[in-house]
């Protein structure tokens, strides 16, 4: 199938962070973000992040990703909600962020770094543009213990990417620490979801689509939220509020 990021942004539906809108919340309270910051939605998807972002502060985001498909839909969201001044949205690889040094006052990120092979890079350059006193918004899927082989290859089959089980709670608190010291955590589990609640999901998301949608798509992004709704068994959510490091830390 085309890649899950291509064919979300083909539908012009939104792809949230884990736990969605309590994560942009939240995110919102514990780094209290207001109308005076600039904001870097990396990995933004559609653009959901950066859209409730600017929608609830009214402060300005930047969102990039690798998809071109994701950011013309981005663009369009951000136009049917009213934000279009307020959020900018650009093709572009997070590893070689478009943007000078000390840029941002807020960087936000969902589970991205999961699927970005030179994940280090892309922390570096995170390291790189945020502002000397800003803060990292995390919310990252973290695994609780070893789910099935056939599990991980429906997952690939499903998004094009098989997820690393070996990538637990420590070895996330580890590259994160990198660069970054841990000013809040919260751990969470997200509701393993029954068949109706999951087919109710499918259709809101269709029903809310910028494109007209069909049959096939039905079927194909409810198998999709089937097979990762499955992979919740094993998985748990960590947000964090980092700051970055001093040079000398």
């Amino acid at each position: 199938m085309t890649h899950y990021t291509d064919f979300i942004g083909n539908l012009g539906i939104e792809n949230t962070p884990p736990a969605g809108i309590e994560t942009v919340k939240w995110w919102i309270k514990n780094a209290n973000i207001t109308h005076c910051d600039t904001i870097l939605d990396l990995a933004c998807s559609t653009g959901f992040s950066s859209i409730n972002i600017s929608n609830l502060t009214s402060a300005k985001s930047i969102g990039i990703d690798i998809s071109n498909t994701s950011i013309s839909a981005a663009l369009e969201i951000a136009k049917k909600n009213k934000v279009e001044e307020l959020v900018n949205y650009q093709v572009g690889d997070a590893c070689q962020l478009p943007f000078d040094n000390n840029s941002f006052s807020r960087i936000i990120v969902g589970s991205v770094f999961g699927f970005i092979e030179n994940r280090d890079i892309a922390l570096n350059e995170c390291n790189r543009v945020l502002d000397v006193d800003g803060l990292l918004c995390v919310s990252s899927f973290y695994f609780l213990g070893n789910p099935p082989e056939q599990l991980l290859k429906k997952v690939n089959k499903c998004i094009g990417y098989t997820p690393d089980a070996n990538r637990d709670y420590s070895f996330w608190n580890s590259f994160f620490g990198k660069h970054f010291s841990f000013e809040l955590e919260d751990k969470i589990l997200l509701p393993v979801l029954n068949d109706q609640d999951l087919e109710n999901e499918v259709n809101l998301k269709l029903n809310t689509s910028l494109l007209a949608t069909n049959s096939n798509d039905f079927d194909t992004l409810l198998n999709i939220r089937r097979t990762l709704n499955e992979l919740r068994n094993y998985q748990g959510v960590v947000r964090w509020i980092c700051k970055k490091k001093k040079a000398n830390s």
